[in-house]
């Protein structure tokens, strides 16, 4: 669909391509859908497509007038965070695990997050959950009102606090007493060992100073985890745009930055990050949600445009001799 003030025009599209022929001249509104429900108009559940100018500019045909350029595919986000069954890991406390990166509220009682996807609740607390696109939802653990899962001991990596912190940081999914000791790491055929304190849920490890994962068994509760950690981790400054049009940095990246989603930071922000290879989106908002799609008069459009895309490469490569 091609819109202005003026008039809608209509294309069927099929194998991935979209061709537009006899348009008047003039600057229109263009999104695409998978019309599920054959009624010739998109409604907010069906996928959209609309083009990606930001990623992929391409000036109009000298000769045709026509403009070649990638379309990305949206969802509309207008349903609230589904609430993930609880684990009971006694008779007081409940673990939630959620699908998705939520902010979490505590309005009453006793609470607290593991990592952007998971959190621990007091029976009889209340909470309120918002999901990416700032959609909202509170309710009252209480038992007997939820079905429950079986409970087993589980580690979570908290995305916003291993960016600014130089040591490795979990969390568990079990009470730990506090105690100091060692924990002994092995990067291809060779045994490293790190310092970790622990207490409460929280576990902070020392990196190792050699490239690539640790592999590692840890003592959690009464139980024994294998896991897998980034040896080292870099103190890396996130670009500053000249012009200021880059107000936030969306991240994506290898694991376990790029896990569950993506991460966030502010131009100018020094971030400790493992090595490889993140892509920097440029953001011209500084809102915390992301919502590629919004509504406006009816129309899908992107709600934070992109500013910018950077590759950035952790370490940077060494200079040539």
């Amino acid at each position: 669909e091609f819109r202005t003030d003026s008039g809608e025009y209509r294309f069927l599209a099929w194998q991935g391509e979209i061709e537009t022929f006899g348009l008047p001249k003039g600057t229109y509104s263009a999104w695409a859908w998978a019309d599920a429900d054959a009624n010739q108009r998109w409604d907010a559940a069906e996928p959209v497509w609309l083009p990606d100018p930001y990623l992929r500019p391409e000036a109009p045909d000298s000769a045709t007038g026509f403009i070649e350029g990638a379309w990305r595919r949206g969802q509309l986000d207008t349903l609230p965070p589904t609430l993930p069954r609880p684990a009971l890991r006694d008779s007081l406390w409940g673990l939630f695990v959620a699908k998705e990166p939520l902010s979490w509220q505590l309005l009453s009682g006793s609470g607290k997050a593991l990592s952007e996807e998971a959190f621990l609740v007091q029976v009889g607390s209340a909470f309120a959950l918002y999901d990416s696109a700032g959609n909202a939802y509170r309710d009252t653990f209480l038992l007997g009102r939820s079905d429950t899962q079986a409970f087993r001991v589980q580690l979570f990596w908290p995305i916003a606090a291993n960016l600014v912190l130089p040591q490795l940081y979990l969390t568990s999914s079990v009470w730990q007493a506090p105690r100091e000791t060692l924990w002994v790491g092995r990067v291809r055929d060779t045994l490293w060992a790190a310092r970790v304190y622990r207490e409460a849920e929280e576990l902070y490890l020392e990196p190792l100073v050699v490239e690539g994962e640790a592999h590692l068994s840890l003592e959690v509760g009464q139980e024994t985890l294998e896991v897998r950690l980034p040896a080292r981790k870099y103190a890396v400054p996130l670009p500053i745009d000249s012009v200021g049009e880059v107000q936030r940095w969306r991240i994506y990246g290898p694991w376990p930055l790029g896990a569950k989603g993506a991460a966030w930071a502010l131009p100018g922000q020094t971030l400790w990050l493992p090595a490889g290879s993140y892509e920097l989106i440029g953001l011209a908002e500084k809102s915390a949600f992301w919502q590629p799609v919004q509504l406006v008069g009816g129309v899908p459009v992107y709600r934070q445009p992109i500013r910018q895309v950077l590759r950035l490469v952790v370490p940077p490569p060494s200079p040539a001799p």
